[in-house]
């Protein structure tokens, strides 16, 4: 028997760990912090804004990456429920 053959799933186990996805997906970045001024910091000030902005650009869209997975996650434990109670009923049926 091949792994592939059986699935294993504790589906209260699986709700915790998308709960747990679904709640760093919603962690909002704070603002970013305000850069010194003075003479001769103008290009480096505009560069590490740029790299400030792409960063909070990229969190941003792991954390909405991450809601989604969670969202699909529960919908196939719920899927996973579903398919294991009908089953479960036919089987009764024998």
């Amino acid at each position: 028997m091949s792994l592939l053959d059986e699935l294993d799933l504790d589906p209260d186990h699986a709700r915790r760990l998308a709960a747990e996805l679904l709640r760093s997906g919603e962690v909002r970045t704070p603002p970013p912090p305000s850069l010194i001024d003075g003479p001769g910091l103008h290009r480096f000030r505009t560069a590490a804004t740029a790299a400030i902005a792409a960063s909070l650009r990229r969190g941003e869209r792991a954390g909405e990456r991450a809601c989604e997975l969670a969202e699909s996650s529960y919908s196939s434990i719920s899927a996973y429920e579903f398919s294991d109670a009908g089953l479960a009923a036919r089987l009764g049926r024998l």
